[in-house]
């Protein structure tokens, strides 16, 4: 047989296989649907895509390290502001390929894609025609054959939308109330700071600064005042930026919030600053560092010279404020992004404004009271204060950990003694290696110190004593009755995690979301969604003002089925309820796996967090890639009782008129 023949030949039986194959029954049999849906302000459009794979071929998966992934390609894809990357309902099988000498992804069997499309708010339009291909190989161990499914619907445009539903805002307010009390927690230590000995002695010596050389005129002055002000937030501001960078996202706050080590070496500085500030050491910085940094200040001009006096302020009163940067740094981090930021301008802006005020009104130093013992003795103050720091920082993770270590009552009892202390020293029973020697001088200062602190001590005394003590809700650790509770009710949940775990104020419920859903549906009522955390200052908060309410807490025994869902437990997880989160990644713990329900649920991932939901369409598995509908707008942090009222009945209400239509 000649070359040409066999050519022929083999041309023949490869086009005869290859039409074959396509006249063949499909290998992947596929079902596309499309749907749209609003949350809040934004629509959109979500695609599902149901595939069969006969045996012995398989398909692709979405992974990008395929040399032909599975994919979805728009026409038009200049609608969206938003387009997820597509995932599947399960995971893909890897497989070497030792042509190209490296592994692929695959599917056998059935999978199904999930892709989620946000539409822009900005369309000058009606409806758009969402079309595309779903563009996947069928592949067995000889073949591989691409498809192009082609897919096209019209799609109407929401123009009703309300921007601002309360999803958003309570979010945001949660989020913006805990930024808000820690811009002026910040604020406030500030002007502690000024007060203190490294920093007091320093606003006269800037005055000085400022005065040298000929006389300035008023609008010299002003603007050096301010650019020495703006210099010093400037510093303050960029170590704020650099927290910010190193601890920027929810998970690694969360992980901060509640972490063993973390919170122990908080606790360990928080100690080394109590010792600090009482006068056994001083945190001081290099003399050699410090002084080049003043001789810059002093043979520079204009604004590098205000630049370099602003960095030897800094720096120079470094054994003071160290301490009280670092207690606000550490509140600061377990916020968020912006946390670190806002604290370090509030910090700042306070620390700043007295020496631009006396370096633009030098005379205003007539006025100032001297230095003396009285500066050591706030410094002193602080360090009790630190203490106290130090045993909450503990507290976090004897919580997330269960140690039980430090239970409400001990915690209260350790605060009680440092405030002890705290008044034997202000009354002059302890001292302290750097305290004047001096006969104490009870001066007004002193005197109201000392009532504000022995009305603390028995307010603290009252906790103990089983009253409530609203103003320390979230910072103490909250009351805890496990499921040694005698009521049937919760003695019939057989509630998962309840020997760890608890709710407030006697309510019964439970702790795992797949086992509240169950009990929901069997029970026919509405399940309500805590989502929750140790470390959430704001959750204790509501629980205590707006939970302890009669109505609200009987709406929440009777009317629902109520799940607290801590996003921060270190409680390791059964290989059964371990949870896949939406980044392909198995979450072990309970916190982890709550925390990712939330945000892969609900888009969410502020504290506290309330949502109703219906339980027979809020299973995890049956809304996978997609959000869960809640019955009512969720909300966040809101002590409006009355607005949280409405909330419980309006859900309540939604949940029946769904199910009996």
């Amino acid at each position: 047989m000649s070359k040409k023949t066999s050519y022929k030949i083999s041309i023949f039986f490869s086009l005869f296989y290859f039409l074959s194959f396509m006249v063949s029954s499909d290998p992947v049999e596929h079902k596309i649907k499309i749907s749209d849906y609003n949350v809040e302000d934004k629509q959109f459009i979500n695609i599902e895509i149901n595939a069969k794979i006969l045996d012995g071929y398989y398909m692709y998966s979405q992974d990008t390290l395929n040399l032909f992934p599975t994919r979805i390609e728009l026409f038009d894809s200049s609608f969206f502001v938003n387009i997820d990357p597509m995932k599947s309902s399960r995971i893909s099988k890897k497989k070497y390929d030792k042509f190209l000498k490296s592994d692929f992804f695959f599917y056998e069997d059935s999978i199904s894609f999930y892709q989620t499309f946000e539409i822009s708010n900005l369309l000058d339009t009606d409806s758009i025609l969402f079309e595309g291909e779903f563009i996947f190989q069928a592949c067995d161990d000889t073949k591989c054959i691409p498809y192009y499914s082609s897919f096209e619907k019209n799609i109407n445009i929401d123009v009703s939308k309300e921007i601002n539903n309360s999803k958003s805002n309570n979010s945001v307010q949660t989020g913006n109330e805990g930024i808000v009390n820690k811009f002026f927690f910040a604020f406030v230590a500030g002007l502690v700071a000024i007060f203190t000995p490294c920093v007091f002695p320093m606003i006269p010596m800037t005055v000085a600064f400022f005065s040298k050389g000929s006389n300035k005129s008023r609008t010299k002055a002003i603007k050096s005042g301010i650019s020495f002000g703006v210099a010093i937030i400037s510093i303050f501001i960029t170590f704020g930026v650099l927290f910010s960078f190193i601890f920027k996202t929810a998970d690694i706050m969360n992980e901060i919030a509640t972490a063993d080590y973390i919170n122990i070496f908080f606790a360990l500085i928080f100690i080394f600053f109590a010792i600090s500030f009482f006068g056994f050491f001083e945190i001081r910085l290099p003399n050699k560092f410090l002084n080049k940094i003043n001789r810059k200040a002093d043979k520079s001009a204009g604004i590098p010279g205000i630049i370099f006096m602003a960095l030897t302020l800094v720096l120079v009163s470094f054994s003071c404020t160290a301490p009280i940067v670092g207690t606000v740094m550490i509140d600061a981090v377990s916020g968020n992004f912006w946390g670190p930021i806002l604290a370090m301008f509030g910090f700042s802006l306070a620390f700043a404004i007295p020496f631009s005020l006396f370096a633009v009104f030098p005379s205003w130093l007539e006025n100032l009271p001297k230095s003396g013992g009285w500066l050591n003795t706030i410094k002193v103050v602080l360090g009790f204060i630190e203490l106290g720091l130090a045993i909450k920082f503990l507290s976090m993770p004897d919580q997330a950990y269960h140690w039980g270590l430090l239970p409400r009552n001990t915690f209260l009892v350790i605060w009680i003694l440092i405030s002890g202390c705290m008044s034997l020293y202000l009354l002059g029973f302890i001292k302290f290696p750097n305290d004047s020697k001096k006969k104490i001088n009870f001066g007004f200062g002193r005197v109201v110190l000392i009532i504000i602190n022995l009305s603390f001590m028995i307010y603290m005394f009252f906790g103990i004593m089983g009253y409530k003590v609203t103003a320390l809700a979230g910072i103490i650790p909250p009351e805890k009755l496990y499921c040694m509770n005698d009521n049937n009710l919760c003695s019939e949940m057989n509630s998962k995690f309840c020997d760890k775990l608890s709710l407030p104020h006697g309510l019964c419920g439970f702790f795992d979301y797949d086992q509240a859903l169950e009990y929901a549906k069997n029970r026919k009522m509405p399940l309500f969604i805590d989502f929750t955390g140790h470390a959430c200052f704001n959750c204790r908060r509501m629980e205590e003002i707006v939970w302890s309410n009669p109505e609200v807490l009987n709406i929440l025994k009777n009317d629902f089925i109520v799940v607290a869902l801590y996003v921060d437990d270190r409680t390791l997880l059964e290989k059964e309820d371990w949870y896949i989160s939406s980044d392909s990644k198995v979450r072990k713990t309970i916190g982890k796996k709550n925390f990712f329900i939330q945000y892969d649920m609900f888009q969410a991932n502020a504290q506290p967090y309330y949502v109703i939901v219906n339980p027979f369409e809020s299973g995890l598995e049956q809304n996978r890639n997609k959000l869960i509908k809640p019955l009512v707008e969720p909300l966040g942090y809101n002590t409006d009782i009355n607005n949280f009222i409405n909330f419980l009945n309006l859900g309540k209400s939604n949940f029946y008129d769904q199910i009996n239509n």
